[in-house]
């Protein structure tokens, strides 16, 4: 991503990841929603494929704008609004001091929220644009040691940053953070199933 970024000549940002596709109006949609509503990002909502089975992520709530305060909140607690980097239409100027972390899983984590923070306002639709490929082999579903690092030490860096920065965001911070660390909890004990070793590891833990 840092490496289109930094290629870019144009005044906005688009990701869309290889084995994903779209909308043929994505482009269109998110642009109009960033002139019409003179927004620093566009977000729309995107459909999961999962085994030949699609599913629209987040409800229709039709279109809502939201300041600094209110996105970060939302992305924070990870449940109307996600960190994913391929949804999003952004205008070029918010990566002027923000990479992407090199060699980090789930990169989005420790850089939607810092791109998001330098926003005046955002606006979201609940149309459905974008098509997410939930492949087994994925990086999001092949969990292991690094992963979870990874994804961890993402998260409390960004705990810490809100602790330092903007400390009006640290209850939220500090709600999010279970809350995620749930989510990746699912995601290992589906792995483990997956293998075949669930029953192993719940009597190891004691898990009924």
């Amino acid at each position: 991503r840092n490496y289109g970024v930094n290629q870019a000549i144009g005044e906005y940002i688009i990701f869309v990841d290889s084995d994903d596709y779209i909308e043929a109006d994505m482009y269109e949609v998110l642009y109009n929603l960033l002139k019409q509503y003179n927004a620093d990002v566009s977000i729309c909502n995107f459909y999961t494929v999962s085994q030949g089975k699609i599913a629209i992520k987040n409800a229709d709530n039709g279109i809502n704008e939201y300041n600094r305060i209110e996105i970060l909140k939302e992305i924070l607690l990870d449940r109307n609004i996600q960190s994913y980097a391929w949804n999003k239409l952004y205008k070029k100027e918010l990566f002027d001091e923000i990479k992407y972390p090199i060699g980090k899983k789930y990169e989005d984590i420790g850089t939607t929220f810092y791109l998001l923070e330098k926003c005046n306002k955002v606006v979201v639709t609940g149309k459905s644009e974008y098509y997410y490929i939930n492949r087994q082999d994925s990086i999001v579903n092949n969990v292991t040691e690094s992963t979870i690092t990874d994804y961890i030490e993402l998260i409390m860096q960004r705990y810490d940053y809100i602790e330092e920065n903007i400390k009006e965001y640290k209850i939220t911070a500090m709600i999010s953070v279970p809350i995620l660390f749930e989510s990746m909890y699912k995601k290992v004990m589906k792995g483990i199933e997956k293998k075949g070793k669930l029953e192993t590891v719940k009597k190891g833990m004691k898990i009924s």
